[in-house]
């Protein structure tokens, strides 16, 4: 949906508030969200995240990854955007996907099903 939306936010603080989960297993965490490159680096640094924010304003990675929709009528109106579903990819060294998670309006994969999940698949 995009950073600015409270559920990202959230996750994105409890992404960083445990990054180390991912940094001692050698895994690189990438946000990818529907802002404006400005409003990431402005949210990035407000919040200090310890991983890259990168912008899908076209939606491009989101069509890609298959995680695209139009959103409800609601989200049209007053987003004034289509919306990316909020996922997880896992992605190897080989850029294959070898897990993928995806949520909902808010639901998010919490740190404990995402450290188990870099365990068993890395």
């Amino acid at each position: 949906r995009g950073a600015f939306w409270v559920p990202c936010k959230e996750h994105l603080e409890i992404i960083n508030n445990n990054i180390s989960e991912f940094q001692k297993r050698n895994v690189i965490f990438i946000a990818i969200a529907s802002d404006s490159i400005n409003h990431l680096k402005e949210l990035s640094n407000k919040f200090d995240y310890q991983f890259p924010l990168v912008s899908d304003r076209g939606a491009k990675i989101a069509k890609k990854f298959n995680v695209y929709t139009f959103g409800s009528a609601i989200d049209i109106i007053y987003l004034k955007t289509k919306l990316a579903i909020p996922s997880t990819f896992m992605i190897n060294k080989e850029m294959d996907i070898i897990w993928r998670y995806i949520g909902a309006r808010e639901d998010r994969p919490s740190i404990e099903l995402l450290s188990s999940k870099m365990d068993e698949k890395l």
